[in-house]
C-alpha cells in the first residue's frame, strides 16, 4: 500500500508542487511513514489473533524491530523510484497494481523461502522482500531467530539501492514541476 500511494504522491499533488517549493521527498516519505502506523495496526490485530489462537510471542519478537526499519527503507527506495518515473510517465500507476502482484510471486509470501533450488537461492535473494519476509516468517511462526544470509542479503542491497534510489529521485526532480 505504501509503495502504490507514494508512487502517485507527487502526481496527485501537482499544485503544490508547481506553485510552492519545497524538498519533493517529503510526499512519498509521508506515505511510507503513514503505511508504517497502517502496518503497527496491523500488527496489533495480528498480535491479537496470536493471543486468541495461543499462539506466543517469544523473546525473539523484538528481532521485528530491525527487520520493519529494513521494510520500511526498502519500500521509500522503491517509492521515490517509482513516484519520480510516474511524473515523466503517468502509465505507471496504472500498471502498478499489476506489478505488485507480480512482485509478490516473486517473494516467498505464499510460499517458504526454502522451497527455491539452491542453485537459486542466491540470486533470488537479491530481492531484498525476500530476505524480510522469510526473516518475519522465522521470528514469528517458527519462534527463531531470523536466518542471517537473507536478512543480510536484503541490507546491503537496500544500503546499496536508497542512496541511488534518492540520487535518481533529486535528479528527477530538476524537471518535476515541469512536467507536471
Amino acid at each position: 500500500g505504501s509503495v502504490t500511494n507514494a508512487t502517485s504522491s507527487l502526481v496527485s499533488h501537482n499544485q503544490m508542487i508547481t506553485k510552492v517549493y519545497f524538498p519533493r521527498e517529503i510526499l512519498p516519505i509521508t506515505y511510507v511513514v503513514a503505511g508504517a502506523f497502517d502496518f503497527a495496526i496491523g500488527f496489533v490485530v495480528l498480535v491479537a489473533l496470536m493471543a486468541w489462537y495461543a499462539v506466543p510471542l517469544t523473546a525473539h519478537a523484538w528481532l521485528l524491530l530491525p527487520i520493519v526499519a529494513l521494510l520500511a527503507l526498502w519500500t521509500l527506495a522503491v517509492s521515490l523510484v517509482l513516484s519520480a518515473v510516474q511524473v515523466r510517465f503517468r502509465d505507471v500507476g496504472v500498471a502498478l497494481p499489476v506489478l505488485v502482484q507480480g512482485l509478490m510471486f516473486a517473494s516467498p509470501i505464499i510460499y517458504p523461502l526454502s522451497v527455491v533450488p539452491a542453485a537459486w537461492r542466491s540470486w533470488y535473494l537479491l530481492n531484498p522482500m525476500a530476505g524480510i519476509v522469510g526473516s518475519f516468517r522465522d521470528v514469528l511462526l517458527h519462534h527463531a531467530p531470523p536466518d542471517p544470509i537473507p536478512l543480510r542479503t536484503a541490507a546491503i542491497v537496500t544500503a546499496a539501492v536508497l542512496p541511488l534510489a534518492y540520487l535518481f529521485f533529486k535528479r528527477a526532480e530538476a524537471t518535476m514541476a515541469d512536467l507536471i
